[in-house]
């Protein structure tokens, strides 16, 4: 947040010293969190990427963070997109380039669990209760991001989430063996990535006039570079990764995925 201050004209008055601001507990912020998977973190474990803040530093530490200079920090080659979280997972990408509307990034191959789904409630809950053991191995998984959802032409929505690494050392797909099969039914293990997308980015709850309105400006960015779109991506599929807790009255980010042709 910027804060703009003022001055007025001198007068022969003494000045006043101006009181410091007392830090308040702005940062401290509720929000709703389902605990039906994930164990104490909340849904897929998110709870430390946007519900709940933190309180804020003493003004004796603000006034020396403010004195430091802040130091730029070397972007990574291969780097989640933010924001990042201590303990959660990303698919495995390279950024190709970035722009000022969207980014070209190749996703390397990874494994995924998904599902078919009409009501989202249902997808995140039964994928994130395979991470967490729902499986034929009773395995758990590491936490993994975003969950993304793809819109098919006709009408059917399919919701996927990369396998974790086994979690605290366990089996079941460690060491290069397959992850096991899932235990609900309707759920499959399959396989993403392998491509190369171009991603928006945009804020909020992700509705149908939100991911239209995403969509026709990366088709128009896309369109204006010369870009051609994958065959099914033409025909009108696109993709959505939503990242952050799922259930929460903090900003949401979300990307908006197509896949094109180089």
């Amino acid at each position: 947040m910027l804060l703009r201050g003022s001055s007025g004209p001198a007068t022969s008055a003494p000045r006043r010293q101006q009181q410091q601001p007392r830090p308040t507990a702005a940062g401290r912020r509720k929000c709703t969190t389902v605990r039906a998977a994930g164990g104490g973190e909340g849904l897929f474990g998110l709870k430390g990427l946007f519900g709940g803040g933190k309180d804020a530093p003493p003004p004796q530490q603000q006034q020396q963070q403010q004195s430091q200079p802040q130091q730029p920090q070397p972007e990574p080659a291969t780097a989640p997109p933010p924001p990042a979280a201590r303990g959660v997972e990303f698919p495995p990408f390279q950024t190709v380039s970035k722009g000022p509307v969207y980014d070209l990034r190749f996703y390397e191959p990874y494994t995924v669990v998904e599902m078919d789904y009409r009501r989202r409630e249902t997808g995140y809950l039964t994928l994130g209760q395979y991470q967490d053991g729902a499986n034929a191995d009773r395995a758990a998984f590491n936490l993994t991001q975003p969950v993304v959802m793809t819109y098919h032409p006709d009408g059917r929505k399919t919701m996927a989430l990369m396998v974790g690494s086994p979690r605290d050392g366990g089996g079941g797909g460690g060491g290069g063996g397959a992850p096991p099969a899932p235990a609900a039914p309707g759920v499959r293990l399959g396989v993403a990535g392998g491509e190369v997308v171009a991603v928006l980015r945009f804020p909020g709850y992700i509705t149908p006039a939100a991911a239209e309105e995403a969509r026709q400006r990366l088709l128009a960015a896309l369109r204006e570079d010369g870009l051609q779109l994958a065959e099914a991506e033409a025909g009108g599929l696109f993709r959505v990764a939503q990242y952050g807790q799922v259930y929460t009255l903090e900003e949401r980010l979300n990307e908006l995925m197509l896949r094109v042709q180089l």
